[in-house]
């Protein structure tokens, strides 16, 4: 786990937040600190380890997640994209010598191997798209199971600003031993630490 930190001499003027956690992959959290201060990095980094406050349940972007991942799902151009590249693999195969130059996107197409190398620049591009695509799904997919394996751990809830604990607001103290347990249970099944 790496963690950046950047200290901010002015808050934003809006900002009701000391800090706050985003997941871009299960093994690849960000922290965004606006109060440089023991407190608030260990709060965070708690949040990273799968903990949420102890006042509240299911606040930790699961709803978030999976309104990403249907966008993600709804996003798919495969189909076309690859009969565009049949078709043009057809083209090129079939193209006379006289149906050269003519223009392809931004590509000034003057020849045969000119118009085979701009397919395959295009299909190689697709692939890799093709290829992210379907890892931003298969790790939204695992940030999911996490965020719900998250809120089935936590089942013991305080009224905020009741304990003393590194996830509650307030001074804090330490954290609950149900707290170890929780980071140990998802490490055991996530292996995110």
């Amino acid at each position: 786990m790496f963690f950046f930190i950047s200290p901010i001499k002015e808050l934003p003027k809006k900002l009701n937040t000391c800090a706050f956690v985003m997941y871009e992959k299960l093994k690849q959290f960000s922290a965004m600190v606006y109060v440089f201060d023991r407190v608030y990095l260990i709060h965070e980094i708690g949040h990273e380890l799968g903990l949420n406050h102890t006042f509240e349940s299911s606040k930790n972007g699961l709803d978030a997640q999976k309104d990403y991942l249907q966008k993600v799902k709804q996003n798919v151009y495969y189909p076309k994209t690859e009969s565009d590249i049949a078709k043009w693999k057809i083209d090129a195969k079939s193209r006379k010598t006289n149906g050269y130059p003519f223009k392809f996107l931004n590509d000034n197409i003057t020849d045969k191997s000119k118009w085979e190398q701009v397919i395959k620049e295009k299909e190689n591009k697709f692939e890799l798209e093709k290829i992210e695509h379907n890892a931003d799904i298969l790790n939204t997919e695992e940030i999911i199971r996490f965020l719900e394996k998250v809120d089935e751990y936590h089942q013991i809830y305080f009224n905020e600003s009741a304990t003393d604990n590194f996830m509650d607001y307030g001074s804090k103290y330490g954290f609950f031993n149900y707290q170890h347990e929780i980071i140990k249970k998802l490490n055991d099944e996530f292996k995110h630490i």
